[in-house]
């Protein structure tokens, strides 16, 4: 009986200095680190919520992205997939470095202002869209292309068909 109670305090310990290195590992992280994701993911929302469309390249990404792994990974998952990325035709063959390609996954959408080649119609738009998504390994229905419409505004069309003004 006594190597049972022994046993039974050296296991109470061992759980106690467990938590107790838990605890000093959770205080090692940055104050908005130990905040639940679901916080993070709010507090992170904010700093981009009313970010306008922006160039490709050039473009200065949160200063979330430049901290650790972590918050990088988790402002990726928020950022991109709320922006909309403007892609100028000598930009183009570039699309494919400009980002992580852990990240191109959450591109919501590319629209491509200026191109080398000529849309005349929707469908040419649309066979365009996916030839570049597929050519940058994006998602159907990531990239938007440009075409002239008749009455002379433009309309942007993706891969999948859906069109805005």
């Amino acid at each position: 009986m006594t190597n049972k109670g022994s046993g039974n305090a050296a296991t109470g310990a061992s759980s106690a200095q467990d938590a107790l290195s838990l605890h000093d590992l959770d205080q090692q992280k940055p104050p908005l680190l130990r905040l639940p994701r679901e916080l993070r993911d709010q507090i992170l929302g904010y700093l981009f919520a009313h970010s306008p469309p922006r160039p490709i390249l050039g473009c200065r990404l949160p200063v979330t992205m430049h901290t650790c792994q972590q918050l990088r990974e988790e402002t990726a998952q928020l950022y991109y997939p709320k922006k909309t990325w403007i892609c100028l035709s000598h930009d183009l063959d570039r699309l494919a470095t400009a980002f992580d390609p852990q990240h191109k996954q959450y591109l919501y959408a590319v629209s491509y202002a200026f191109y080398m080649f000529k849309v005349a119609t929707p469908q040419d738009a649309i066979l365009q869209a996916d030839h570049l998504d597929k050519r940058h390994g994006l998602e159907k229905g990531t990239i938007w292309v440009r075409c002239l419409k008749q009455n002379g505004g433009m309309r942007s069309y993706n891969a999948l068909g859906t069109a805005v003004d």
